[in-house]
């Protein structure tokens, strides 16, 4: 049934590439997500000779929507996802029974694909929370002036920051482990009948 294995194809093709630019799409909102941070902006208000006091809370990225600030951070995924490529030992889009290449070793040369992410998310995060603690204390400092959604807004800033830290730790865990059995793999002959997508959604899909 040649048609049938054709159609076959085409859709595990169509898969695979969905799957890639589902984990690229999700390592940039990851990093999007923890490069979020509150502003708190004082706005004066006066009535007759009595002025008041209220604070207005926007948020803002400390990663910048430009070509280049971003452009570099699809460049430091793709340099991740082609390391992961590499460890995987698979092609890319369709399966074969053919003999896939040697094994990457586990060594220093790991951080140097995926360091600049890590390093990059880290940096993020842990800036955004000085700048929500300083956000917090600059709302504190006021009582009288507080309002409720204010606080609201920034203690469930606080929440969301932790449930990313969360989850990017429970995906270093499960990729650390996934490496290690790519490691463990036999050094020569290695059949491997998955695509690259079935990978992928390994490490950052399931």
């Amino acid at each position: 049934m040649p048609e049938v294995q054709e159609r076959r194809k085409y859709r595990r093709t169509l898969m695979c590439l969905l799957r890639c630019f589902l984990s690229v799409a999700y390592l940039w909102l990851m990093l999007q997500a923890a490069a979020v941070v509150p502003l708190v902006r004082e706005k004066h208000k006066w009535f007759l000779w009595l002025r008041y006091l209220n604070f207005l809370v926007t948020y803002s990225s400390l990663l910048t929507f430009d070509v280049r600030t971003q452009g570099y951070v699809i460049f430091v995924i793709l340099m991740m996802l082609f390391r992961i490529y590499q460890c995987s030992r698979c092609n890319f889009c369709n399966p074969s029974d053919e003999v896939q290449g040697e094994r990457v070793p586990m060594n220093k040369r790991m951080f140097v694909y995926f360091g600049p992410y890590l390093l990059m998310f880290i940096t993020c995060w842990l800036a955004s929370m000085y700048s929500l603690v300083c956000s917090l204390i600059q709302l504190t400092r006021n009582v009288d002036d507080i309002q409720p959604d204010n606080i609201c807004k920034i203690i469930m800033t606080i929440l969301f920051k932790l449930l990313i830290m969360a989850n990017a730790i429970t995906r270093c865990i499960r990729a650390t482990v996934l490496l290690q059995i790519f490691f463990d793999e036999p050094g020569e002959e290695l059949h491997n009948t998955h695509n690259l997508g079935e990978h992928f959604s390994l490490f950052f899909l399931n």
